[in-house]
């Protein structure tokens, strides 16, 4: 008879589980999946702030572009019915 364990009796006592792997890591081991992992969160915490941020800041100058657009178009709008109201139906005061 050899002396020693079998492949087969290795291969019985490796851990199997998740919780029998994790087990068999060692306390660094541990200690740098678990610091790497509250890192990505952060990570992914702040870029999506970043991003968040951005586009409100984008949001807020495209409101801006068309609240002026709608101003605008407001203030035609009312020098038309004005003019309509005058009886100027064929009438412009600006020229074409």
């Amino acid at each position: 008879m050899c002396r020693g364990q079998s492949k087969v009796i290795k291969e019985l006592n490796k851990p199997h589980t998740l919780k029998q792997h994790w087990e068999a890591l060692s306390h660094t081991a541990r200690i740098a999946i678990i610091a790497c992992s509250i890192g990505g969160l952060i990570l992914l915490i702040t870029c999506l702030t970043y991003y968040c941020i951005t586009q409100g800041i984008k949001g807020r100058k495209e409101k801006a572009l068309a609240d002026a657009e709608y101003e605008k178009e407001q203030q035609e709008f009312n020098f038309y019915r004005m003019q309509m109201m005058k009886g100027g139906f064929s009438k412009s005061s600006q020229p074409v």
